[in-house]
């Protein structure tokens, strides 16, 4: 008789279709055997526990739902993930038909404005925003198709940002497991998270890579934090360090800008370019030194070999005794 009712009710049990509001919840209703629902409970129960990080102090203020949710999204995301190894091909888990594809534009990933809409899903319409976007985007699970101003598929969703399946097993054995102070989840249940994101240049590189667990990737995208990844490791076996200040990551992003703007060439403008021919005809030989290094800086991809003598074309035995020795200089 018992089991005539776990027949019946296994017709019975369903999960319904999402109710999809873009920038809100969405929607769904469970209704499960006992067996169905045992199943559940053994995946998210260990996963939906109050998690308070000893090392750093930080309480673990998720109400149960929430924590609950977040464990049965972290299911799902582990079973995509072992999906794409398994089917994806050379692209892993982007290559896989469980992957997650989202439309948004370069402009607004890189300034974190607007948002993205998943597409290709019954989760069509659902609208992401530029955070949550950076962070699922340090996954092989989701396929960004970024466009630029023009509407123009810019085609970085594959290439540019995810790791190898060959550099994702160097992570796994480097960090093996969360890097995040405290954090004891193994490497199986980690994504390889870009220190410095792909949107603001950061290389797919294992010293700009870090394993972290689906809720530390989203504390560290939420706090703004960054990391030190070191060749070696330290006193207590760490490759990669943490600082737990709120924006570090953003403070990072400026001083690597000032350095860049420190470190790279003025751009060649047309009053740059007559002062330096103008040093180059000069008779100080460190001044033409000096405007030869400006203009090889100016243009690295130079077309001309470095042994080429270049003296004829603009040193001062070119010019014509009756060349005019004062006045703009043509260019």
């Amino acid at each position: 008789m018992f089991d005539d009712l776990q027949e019946r009710l296994a017709s019975a049990a369903r999960l319904s279709a999402p109710f999809v509001e873009s920038g809100d919840l969405t929607e769904y209703q469970l209704w499960m055997t006992p067996e169905q629902a045992a199943a559940l409970e053994a995946a998210i129960g260990p996963l939906s526990a109050p998690a308070p990080n000893d090392v750093t102090g930080e309480r673990d203020l998720r109400p149960l739902g929430q924590r609950r949710v977040e464990a049965l999204t972290q299911v799902c995301q582990r079973s995509s993930a072992l999906d794409g190894d398994q089917h994806g091909g050379a692209d892993g888990a982007a290559g896989s038909a469980h992957a997650v594809h989202v439309i948004m534009t370069l402009a607004d990933l890189q300034a974190r404005t607007g948002c993205g809409e998943v597409v290709g899903s019954t989760g069509t319409g659902t609208i992401l925003s530029p955070q949550v976007l950076r962070r699922l985007s340090c996954e092989a699970d989701l396929i960004p198709h970024v466009l630029g101003s023009a509407g123009e598929d810019l085609d970085l969703g594959r290439v540019v940002r995810l790791f190898t399946r060959a550099q994702r097993r160097r992570l796994l054995r480097r960090d093996r497991g969360c890097t995040y102070p405290g954090c004891t989840a193994p490497a199986a249940w980690a994504k390889a998270h870009h220190v410095v994101h792909w949107a603001d240049g950061g290389l797919s590189d294992i010293d700009n890579a870090a394993l972290l667990c689906q809720r530390h990737h989203t504390v560290v995208h939420q706090r703004r934090f960054i990391a030190q990844v070191n060749p070696t490791p330290d006193e207590h076996g760490r490759y990669v360090i943490w600082d737990l200040t709120h924006g570090s990551y953003d403070r990072h992003l400026e001083h690597r800008r000032a350095e860049r703007a420190i470190n790279d060439p003025p751009p060649l403008t047309p009053e740059r370019l007559r002062t330096l021919i103008a040093a180059i005809h000069d008779d100080d030989p460190d001044e033409q030194r000096w405007a030869r290094y400006e203009l090889h800086e100016s243009y690295p991809d130079d077309p001309w070999p470095d042994d080429l003598d270049v003296e004829p074309w603009w040193g001062p035995d070119s010019a014509s005794d009756d060349a005019p020795t004062s006045g703009a200089l043509p260019v």
